[in-house]
């Protein structure tokens, strides 16, 4: 795995409004919560939804990878020249994506307790959500995809991805991907769109060709 003990690169895909809602309701819950005596209401909650530590990563995180939905990274190419999703890499703090993952089974776990207070906040939040989950158990599963995506094992697939755009230096505009990079891009796309589940760009290039931006 490329990175440190302190940092991460993990693989981003394009998703769009899905990926940046799950980021913003998790904001908003942890906003709402911060403060909140952990020990107040029927249930205790994990000091972690409270006391602001996860509010700052996850402000961290979205500081890094709200970017790879608004300003797409090198344009990448089939060995056809054809266009396919983007896919960019970033480096995040390994502290600040366990934290997320802790979050979410705090948040979780909260859930399935029928705490009060983060019952209302999780209905409240989902009615007004960009992406409309329908329950609250629907938005906890956005958040977990969401952990999930970022958290996705490193293959040898997604070296080769990284080593190819690497080499093409970051000024690079447009990246014509090798025959063999093309198959593990396509591969790392499945992992991908399998674990966010939700539909994206990347779901339309598991059966097949794509172009015209991505069809």
């Amino acid at each position: 795995m490329i990175g440190s003990a302190e940092n991460r690169v993990v693989a981003v895909p394009l998703i769009g409004d899905g990926f940046i809602a799950a980021l913003s309701d998790l904001v908003e819950v942890l906003l709402a919560l911060e403060g909140t005596d952990p020990a107040d209401g029927q249930v205790p909650l994990s000091a972690l939804l409270v006391d602001g530590s996860g509010l700052r990563a996850l402000n961290r995180l979205a500081g890094a990878l709200v970017p790879t939905q608004t300003t797409r990274g090198p344009r990448l190419l089939d060995h056809r020249s054809r266009a396919l999703p983007p896919v960019v890499f970033v480096e995040v703090l390994t502290s600040d994506l366990q934290l997320l993952g802790h979050l979410v089974q705090a948040l979780g776990l909260a859930h399935l307790r029928g705490a009060p207070r983060v019952e209302s906040l999780l209905a409240e939040i989902a009615s007004v959500s960009w992406a409309r989950p329908s329950t609250t158990a629907d938005l906890i599963a956005a958040f977990a995809r969401l952990h999930g995506l970022l958290d996705l094992a490193w293959t040898d697939d997604t070296a080769a991805l990284f080593e190819e755009l690497q080499a093409a230096g970051a000024g690079c505009a447009i990246v014509e991907l090798r025959p063999d990079t093309e198959e593990c891009y396509r591969r790392l796309s499945r992992r991908l769109s399998g674990m966010w589940g939700a539909r994206s760009p990347h779901q339309q290039i598991c059966g097949g060709d794509v172009g015209e931006e991505y069809r």
